[in-house]
């Protein structure tokens, strides 16, 4: 299984440990970890609400799953 990682830029010094954190628990599962980057919230604070953001966030990972780390 793939797990597309997105961060926000409040989160950017948690991504590494995280990475490893993922890789340390789920790797024997078969877990990869792809970190796909910055992912632009489009929405100014607040218009953005968890079912806009979660949408926003499926369209960008696909049909894999995917991990949004924010502040």
């Amino acid at each position: 299984m793939i797990l597309h990682r997105f961060h926000d830029r409040s989160s950017l010094a948690d991504v590494a440990a995280l990475k490893a954190a993922l890789k340390d628990c789920y790797g024997a599962f078969g877990l990869q970890v792809q970190e796909r980057g910055f992912l632009y919230i489009p929405f100014p604070g607040p218009e953005a609400n968890a079912a806009m953001l979660l949408k926003y966030l499926d369209r960008a990972a696909g049909k894999d799953k995917a991990l949004w780390l924010v502040g």
